[in-house]
C-alpha cells in the first residue's frame, strides 16, 4: 500500500507542478480558456501558486511522513 501511495504521490505532484508552469507562462490556450468560463487573466498566477504549493505539500509530505 505504501508503493502505491509514493506512486500516486509522485504523479499527482507533477500534474500540479506542470500545471502550475503552464498558469505561469500563460500559453493563448490557457488564457482563452479562462476567459471563455468567465475568469479574469489575473486569476492566473494566484492559481499557478496554489497549484505549485499543493505539489510542493505532496514532495515534503513523501520526505517527512
Amino acid at each position: 500500500m505504501f508503493t502505491a501511495y509514493i506512486v500516486v504521490a509522485i504523479f499527482t505532484a507533477a500534474a500540479n507542478t506542470y500545471a502550475a508552469i503552464v498558469d505561469f507562462r500563460r500559453p493563448q490556450w490557457v488564457v482563452d480558456n479562462i476567459t471563455k468560463w468567465g475568469g479574469s487573466h489575473s486569476w492566473l498566477f494566484p492559481l499557478g501558486v496554489l497549484k505549485a504549493a499543493g505539489a510542493l505539500g505532496l514532495f515534503v509530505g513523501m520526505a517527512f511522513p
